[in-house]
Formats: structure tokens, C-alpha cells, sequence
């Protein structure tokens, strides 16, 4: 995926041609188009690209051997470790409200250590809301207590959207909906995007943020 535009630029009003255009030296404009398409409606858009070190330094990694590879931000060490956005890369924290985070990610089950998971946090310190993969299954939790699940069993390669919408938090695994998580008051936290990834190694993907207008 292609960050999509400069910041605060909204880029659902340029058409499929346009942005070929814009994209024309990028040599995946088409890829970018498409994508544009799909998140039509969006106020903002924020995309991730880690092909030829793209977007790469947007990343802030305290643990692990992160690097870029096939075109992804790859987690090279196999006992696991963190990455996140950088707030001052969007110009400050996240706004939860009317928020869509996507993402992919690839594993290997079979390659996994005891205790491994994947897990997105979206949140502050004294606030977040965590998708959770494991060996065990998915599954949604809110740091003030609520839980939620969806239909997830281990596999190679997963694509997920977490989605607030209210108070209301629901995660699609492979375009299938969850369960909704009820967490009163999520709208109005702004927060960080982080990956915890522990005993086993990861690569992440079409990573996307994105705010949809009501």
C-alpha cells in the first residue's frame, strides 16, 4: 500500500485517473488506486508502505529485529518484539472516533514457540483496546474489562479491520465480522497504534488508518 497522500489531504475526492496520475513514478499506482476505491467515504486516509524502505522511519521499533523484505515490515527475530506508529508521523495521536484500522499480517503456526501471540493495541497508557491471535484463537478486549470474539484459528496469512463506530469496537477477520465489543467512552480516546508480537516471527502489511465520515 502507498501512503496515499500528504497530511490532512483528503484523498477519497480524487478520482481512480487522478491518482494514477499522482502515482504515475511510484510503479504501483494502479495498487494505490484500488485501494483509494475501497476506502472511498474516509476523511483521512494514512497508508503504509514498506516496499524499497518506504514509511519504514514512520515506525518506532523499541524490540525485535525489524526490517523491510518482499515488500513488508518483517519481524526477522523469533522470540518476538514491538513496533509503533510514531505519533509526530500523523501529527499526533489517533482519534478513536469513527476510526478504521487495517492491517495483514503473515505467520507461521508451525514455526511458533510456546505462549506466541499477535496482538494490535490501540490506545494510550491508561486506556486501550487490543486484538489478540494466539494459539488459542481471537480475541477482542478492552483494557477496562469487556472482551469480545470472532471466528480466527492459526494460519498464515490474516487480514483484519478494527472499526469504532460510538462506543462500539468490532474487529473482521478476512472480510467476516466479529462480535462487537461494548467499551463506553472509546470515542473520544486518541491514542497510538502498536504491535506486540511475542515468540515467533511476523511480517505486517497494508497497513491503513483511516477516519470514515458519518
Amino acid at each position: 500500500v502507498h501512503f496515499l497522500g500528504k497530511q490532512d489531504r483528503v484523498y477519497d475526492k480524487l478520482s481512480q485517473a487522478e491518482l494514477d496520475r499522482a502515482l504515475k513514478d511510484s510503479g504501483q499506482a494502479g495498487e494505490a488506486a484500488r485501494i483509494a476505491a475501497q476506502l472511498a467515504g474516509a476523511s483521512s486516509v494514512r497508508a503504509y508502505d514498506f516496499s524499497k524502505w518506504q514509511h519504514q522511519g514512520d515506525w518506532d521499533a523499541p524490540s525485535g529485529a525489524w526490517a523491510t523484505k518482499d515488500d513488508r515490515y518483517v519481524l526477522e527475530s523469533p522470540e518476538g518484539g514491538d513496533t509503533a506508529l510514531k505519533p509526530d508521523a500523523i501529527g499526533g495521536p489517533f482519534p478513536a472516533k469513527n476510526a478504521r484500522i487495517g492491517f495483514e499480517f503473515l505467520l507461521d503456526p508451525a514455526k511458533a514457540g510456546e505462549g506466541w501471540y499477535l496482538a494490535l493495541e490501540f490506545g494510550d497508557e491508561r486506556r486501550n483496546v487490543t486484538a489478540l491471535f494466539s494459539a488459542e484463537g481471537f480475541r477482542l478486549q478492552d483494557s477496562g474489562g469487556g472482551q469480545a470474539k470472532a471466528d480466527w484459528k492459526p494460519k498464515s496469512e490474516t487480514k483484519v479491520e478494527l472499526e469504532v463506530q460510538g462506543d462500539s469496537v468490532t474487529v473482521s477477520i478476512d472480510g467476516k465480522k466479529g462480535e462487537p465489543l461494548n467499551a463506553a467512552g472509546i470515542a473520544t480516546l486518541k491514542g497510538t497504534v502498536t504491535f506486540h508480537i511475542r515468540e515467533t516471527a511476523a511480517a505486517l502489511d497494508n497497513i491503513t488508518l483511516r477516519t470514515v465520515e458519518k
